[in-house]
């Protein structure tokens, strides 16, 4: 899709996760996990689905470099926006 949503079928899970970052990222798993009321071993199921399908990234926290934090990678425009 040109906005930079996933293009296959997502699970319950990997929806709330993707939205959720979508609303709210850059936010650690057991961040993501709280606020979604789920175990953190099903949030990182969900997102190393959502990294390999190239629309989730991660990277250290800027605060706390410990702490992996994830975002949805958006997709640059062709003219460059």
């Amino acid at each position: 899709m040109a906005d930079g949503s996933p293009t296959v079928p997502m699970t319950h899970t990997e929806r709330r996760v993707y939205s959720l970052l979508e609303r709210e990222g850059p936010l650690s798993t057991r961040e993501i996990a709280r606020r979604l009321g789920l175990s953190t071993s099903m949030v990182r199921v969900a997102l190393r689905r959502l990294i390999a399908e190239g629309v989730v990234s991660h990277r250290p926290d800027l605060e706390d470099a410990r702490i992996t934090v994830y975002f949805v990678r958006r997709k640059k425009r062709r003219d460059g926006h």
